[in-house]
């Protein structure tokens, strides 16, 4: 199915096809003849793309939604302020906790290897 089949079959403008591709919806390069090419797009392919993105957004939005409410705690990294997640609340709406994301931990062990290192050799 070309891009412009797709457009029409989900009723969407090209510009939001590409927006998709760059989210990565499943496309598939076609050889034409000579030494052109093109995208090609598996109707289904592209439709249980669009359910998991659909689901996990619903998802997100639950989560906002508990959170707000108190149900949920938002855990965040402490050194980059990156949301990591939610864990059970205790009933304050829009409550943090924090944590260390999997990138900082590995950067805090290595710095703390180098010191211990180092104090090692001073020795």
């Amino acid at each position: 199915m070309t891009r412009n089949e797709l457009c029409e079959a989900l009723s969407v403008t090209p510009t939001t096809t590409f927006n998709w591709q760059r989210k990565g919806m499943p496309k598939e390069k076609k050889m034409l003849q000579g030494q052109s090419w093109r995208w090609d797009f598996n109707i289904d392919d592209v439709r249980n793309w669009l359910r998991t993105q659909i689901e996990a957004r619903t998802d997100e939005l639950k989560n906002e939604i508990l959170w707000e409410r108190g149900k949920l705690m938002k855990v965040v990294c402490a050194w980059c302020g990156k949301e990591m997640g939610y864990k059970p609340g205790n009933g304050i709406p829009k409550q943090e906790t924090h944590g260390i994301c999997k990138p900082c931990a590995e950067k805090v062990k290595r710095e703390a290897n180098n010191e211990l290192y180092k104090f090692r050799r001073s020795e």
